[in-house]
């Protein structure tokens, strides 16, 4: 039981760091190549948007449902 609940954190944490990555680069790319971009909060809010509707298909990200938190 202690190694899926490892599993399921290791996916977890890496989904919080890949996440935002992606979405700093593809901004990057419509400020560079498209001449627009969003604000710091429409990041913030789709990376958030990401991992709840991720949590929802995954059985081993049940922790997440326990926060009830969305800024």
């Amino acid at each position: 039981m202690m190694a899926k609940k490892k599993a399921g954190l290791a996916e977890v944490v890496s989904n919080v760091f890949g996440m935002p990555v992606y979405v700093i680069w593809r901004e990057r790319n419509k400020i560079r190549f498209q001449k627009r971009s969003m604000n710091t909060d429409e990041v913030l809010k789709e990376t958030v948007m990401h991992m709840h509707i991720k949590s929802q298909t995954r059985a081993k990200w049940i922790a997440l449902q326990q926060l009830n938190v969305y800024p």
